[in-house]
């Protein structure tokens, strides 16, 4: 039996050149374009994350959907 999931990761810039990843485990399943880049400029606005240097995210730099799937053997 197979077992599939899905994970979104949102990668960020900030002033300081580095990348940020969030990434959200079982997102829905009607995500589009708009509704992630919205999402990613909301959190950029809001600038509550930061990186390891304390710098805060300032821009998207992408977006991607990994869908890995697990079959048991025995």
């Amino acid at each position: 039996m197979a077992n599939e999931t899905k994970k979104l990761s949102m990668i960020f810039g900030t002033d300081g050149g580095s990348d940020v990843t969030i990434s959200v485990n079982n997102p829905v399943e009607d995500l589009n374009l708009e509704t992630v880049n919205s999402a990613m400029e909301d959190i950029t606005q809001l600038s509550v994350f930061v990186d390891k240097n304390n710098l805060p995210i300032t821009s998207s730099k992408g977006a991607k959907i990994t869908t890995t799937t697990v079959q048991e053997l025995f």
